[in-house]
């Protein structure tokens, strides 16, 4: 059974509904002049239905 604490989550500037976040968030000028990218990598995790498993199946004896 996992242990949880208790503790009370500081206050900030945003309350928990996207009209706060809309009305008060701003993005970084940075974030604004940023390309677009992806990253992606075609391997063993990626079989579908399999991930983590393709790539141990592959070491048993049967798969």
């Amino acid at each position: 059974m996992p242990h949880y604490r208790s503790e009370p989550i500081a206050a900030g500037p945003f309350e928990p509904y996207w009209a706060s976040l809309k009305s008060q968030y701003r993005p970084p000028d940075w974030f604004r002049d940023a390309k677009f990218g992806i990253w992606a990598h075609w391997g063993p995790q990626c079989q579908p239905e399999a991930g983590d498993w393709y790539a141990r199946h592959m070491y048993m004896q049967g798969h």
